[in-house]
């Protein structure tokens, strides 16, 4: 837990970047960041922590209640309106009208 902490106030605190934690935590910048997402889908986007919330256990449990990979966005693209961008993009390169 002490990395999270030291994430948090890190990022908080210091403003530093996902990058800049990392390389002074000697973290992945992935671990950075899902530890920061952990922490603002528990309401924990500060530093310091809440009274409460501020021991190992709650913490714990609070980031990691969660395993495993964030879900994926699985809805249906809305096909009409890619098909009409598609239709206008193509249609402004027929007519000589887009630049690269």
């Amino acid at each position: 837990m002490k990395d999270i902490r030291t994430i948090l106030r890190l990022t908080h605190e210091q403003g530093l970047s996902v990058r800049e934690i990392g390389l002074r935590l000697k973290l992945s910048k992935t671990t950075v960041a899902t530890y920061l997402l952990r922490a603002r889908e528990a309401g924990l986007n500060c530093w310091p922590l809440p009274p409460g919330r501020d021991d190992d256990t709650t913490l714990e449990a609070s980031l990691f209640q969660r395993m495993g990979r964030p879900p994926q966005d699985l809805d249906e693209p809305d096909w009409t309106l890619l098909h009409k961008s598609r239709e206008g993009f193509i249609s402004r390169i027929q007519c000589g009208s887009w630049r690269a």
